[in-house]
């Protein structure tokens, strides 16, 4: 079981966006990580095989049917356009599906931040169960 799905907006017209998205999404996820906590990106995953899967979210919807059960909270990263992803949008009904928790990260939170509220949200979630 992994602490957390992190979700974040991908895909774009511009290809510099989506490689800022990676740099960014992978620098929280690393952070996470060498906490001890388990985190589940799929950008960070997944951003090699993006030009060989494609930007529509149908090509992931399989892939994120299996990965997002196995999560104990969504942790969506509010980047500048996260609320008109149709992938976050799908993600997110998804975990609601489940009964999920699902947690905005404000963009721009400095890491020491994002930690602490992460792991407070990971250990509410452990609470519910």
């Amino acid at each position: 079981m992994f602490d957390a799905y992190l979700a974040v907006p991908y895909t774009d017209k511009d290809p510099q966006v989506s490689e800022m998205r990676y740099e960014k999404v992978t620098e929280i996820f690393d952070a996470l990580t060498l906490r001890g906590l388990a985190i589940h990106s799929p950008i960070t995953v997944n951003h090699r095989l993006a030009p060989r899967m494609g930007g529509d979210w149908t090509a992931w919807e399989a892939i994120d049917r299996k990965a997002i059960p196995a999560c104990r909270i969504m942790v969506i990263y509010c980047m500048p356009g996260w609320h008109l992803s149709e992938g976050i949008n799908h993600e997110v009904a998804m975990a609601k599906e489940l009964n999920m928790p699902v947690i905005m990260l404000p963009y721009g939170v400095g890491i020491d931040l994002a930690i602490d509220i992460l792991e407070h949200e990971i250990r509410r979630a452990e609470g519910a169960s």
